[in-house]
């Protein structure tokens, strides 16, 4: 996935700072079942995406104390894998997979066409004859977007369908189940997700020629931080309106364990990397 659905780190609890890590090593473990190097596509989104679904589903992490490939001599607490947790990882392969092709598309040829050959293409094969339902999915939205893209559409609340309504639907896949106000926050997350890439990505993007909806909607520019002061306002009423409707779900929403994490990412991690990335500032990769 694209890894941007992270905590905000510094008012994570101790008790949540420490789940999280073992929920982190034990997505790492559970991808072991498509071999060693899919594991290095662990991300963050997938560790929110188990800690929110094991949550809502009443399903408690079986946490027990393990060597792991990276700390082989000192033991760490893992969350063991489920079959909630195998799900999650055979999703997150699959979008790996499409979020290379998609790259690749984009003109990161070579050394994308790498990655995914050694990291994911065989993993990918596996996944999608285990959930083909969830694959066409992935490649249906993919390919809408896609169209949007070759058109140069300038409507960011159209083109941002495209992945916000491949998480809606992905939802139920998960759940096995049906829930509107579910579903209804697995869009406004694949909304924003898509969004915060579109907005971390506008230099490269610029540079490179290739589509970005917020540049089709506002036209090019020659400095990037007049260009964000120019859409600052339109686009945080955008992200306003994001954020309004996934707290207005997680107020619908019963859970069943303390909700301090998903509480911290989704109103805390969120909106943070929003912040920082409206005012031009990088994101660097949190370190859990």
């Amino acid at each position: 996935m694209f890894g941007y659905v992270t905590p905000d780190k510094p008012y994570l609890y101790i008790k949540d700072f420490t789940l999280y890590k073992s929920v982190y090593c034990g997505i790492c473990k559970s991808l072991k079942q498509y071999g060693t190097l899919p594991r290095i596509t662990t991300n963050y989104d997938s560790v929110f995406l188990s800690i929110l679904l094991h949550n809502y589903l009443n399903i408690d992490y079986n946490i027990k104390r393990q060597n792991c490939i990276l700390h082989p001599l000192k033991k760490r607490n893992i969350a063991q894998t489920d079959e909630l947790s195998k799900l999650i990882v055979s999703i997150s392969v699959m979008l790996v997979y499409h979020k290379f092709t998609d790259d690749i598309i984009d003109g990161e040829g070579f050394f994308k066409r790498l990655l995914r050959f050694f990291t994911v293409k065989r993993a990918y094969k596996k996944a999608k004859k285990l959930l083909p339902a969830a694959d066409k999915v992935i490649t249906e939205e993919y390919n809408r977007l896609r169209a949007f893209e070759k058109e140069n559409c300038s409507s960011i609340d159209m083109v941002s369908d495209c992945f916000a309504m491949m998480m809606q639907k992905l939802c139920p896949l998960l759940l096995k189940e049906t829930d509107s106000e579910m579903e209804r926050l697995f869009y406004s997350i694949g909304k924003w997700v898509y969004l915060i890439d579109a907005l971390d990505d506008l230099e490269k993007d610029k540079k490179n020629g290739n589509y970005n909806p917020l540049i089709a909607a506002y036209g090019s520019f020659d400095d990037l931080a007049e260009f964000k002061t120019k859409i600052k306002t339109d686009l945080q009423f955008t992200f306003n309106c994001i954020f309004n409707t996934i707290e207005e779900s997680f107020n619908n929403i019963k859970f069943n364990f303390n909700t301090d994490i998903i509480r911290n990412v989704l109103f805390g991690g969120l909106k943070t990397r929003t912040n920082l990335l409206m005012e031009n500032i990088k994101c660097t990769k949190i370190r859990i």
